[in-house]
């Protein structure tokens, strides 16, 4: 189960505050605004799921079931607003992509210590 991987013990933190920290450590790892900005609308629409399901966006509240449930959803859901079509295979694949790489990421601080410093790649000039 997702909890068990990322969290040892509850922190109660809220989704909107990490998707706004990783735009931060995204900045810091010198990826483009238009690749920060994919992977924070992406993240925003999940939270968006979650309220508008009535789902605790605290982050040690977030299981594989929601995530699952959550793509069930984008492969279901309208593409536009007439109700006509739905989103193509390869967009929905795109969101399962950033909520990887997302959580992976919020696994990987969490499993860091905060005394260590992270490792920046060299940035070009």
């Amino acid at each position: 189960m997702l909890k068990t991987s990322l969290h040892k013990g509850k922190t109660n933190t809220k989704l909107h505050d990490l998707i706004d920290y990783y735009a931060v450590c995204n900045r810091c790892a010198n990826k483009s605004q238009r690749t920060i900005n994919w992977y924070t609308d992406n993240l925003n629409q999940f939270l968006n799921y979650l309220k508008s399901h009535h789902i605790s966006d605290a982050v040690d509240d977030i299981d594989i079931k929601i995530l699952r449930q959550y793509v069930i959803y984008l492969m279901n859901r309208d593409k536009f607003k007439n109700g006509k079509g739905t989103l193509a295979p390869l967009s929905v694949h795109g969101h399962v992509r950033t909520l990887r790489a997302f959580f992976n990421w919020a696994g990987e601080g969490i499993r860091r210590s905060q005394n260590s410093m992270p490792k920046y790649k060299r940035l070009n000039s």
